[in-house]
């Protein structure tokens, strides 16, 4: 517990609380006690960084700053289900604010379309990413968003269209996340069987 807190990452989400609900009272005091330390290493740094938005509510730099720890802050896993959606829906404002004056910014918009998903609002993620390629902003990141957002929203024939049209390089995604990437070379395989049934028709 005491490294996973100098060295925290969401991935240690889970066994913080699970150790909060150890059946040792030494080891829950201890698991609250490093949960409340890395929230107020975050609740410090958000004080600082608003303060500077305040000061300059039109510098970009400051603004994604905000929005990346809005949304780092809700990743934790650490918060409950209504502080974790207030972080991400002002992360996904701020993004936008930036986006505003940051047009050009590509990095951002897999975020807005990630943060819409975890807010639940498919549709609205299904829309920013196809907007996203349509305009341009082809990476594979949001090639592989966009396929998630039409899963959710149960749009079958889009989606196999969508993993065998857009070519996602999966090299990365087979040594991370080898079942997502089996997943969408699946789905990727079953349009392609659908323009072929097309084509002999």
């Amino acid at each position: 517990l005491s490294k996973m807190t100098g060295s925290f990452h969401p991935v240690f989400a889970k066994a913080f609380k699970r150790a909060v609900a150890d059946d040792s009272s030494a080891i829950r005091v201890q698991a609250a006690t490093a949960i409340t330390r890395i929230e107020n290493r975050f609740h410090e740094r958000l004080l600082k960084i608003e303060n500077l938005y305040r000061e300059h509510p039109n510098n970009p730099v400051i603004l994604k700053a905000l929005a990346d720890h809005y949304d780092a802050y809700a990743y934790t896993g650490l918060l409950d289900e209504g502080r974790e959606m207030v972080n991400r829906e002002k992360a996904y404002s701020h993004f936008m604010e930036y986006l505003n004056l940051r047009p050009d910014d590509s990095s951002v918009r897999p975020k807005i379309g990630r943060l819409l998903l975890r807010m639940k609002r498919h549709d609205d993620a299904t829309k920013w990413f196809k907007r996203c390629l349509d305009e341009g902003y082809g990476s594979d990141t949001i090639k592989m968003w966009y396929i998630e957002s039409l899963y959710h929203i149960g749009d079958f024939d889009e989606l196999r269209k969508a993993a065998s049209s857009y070519q996602v390089d999966l090299t990365t995604y087979q040594e991370t996340q080898p079942e997502i990437a089996e997943s969408v070379y699946l789905w990727a395989q079953a349009g392609v069987s659908d323009k072929q049934a097309r084509a002999a028709e």
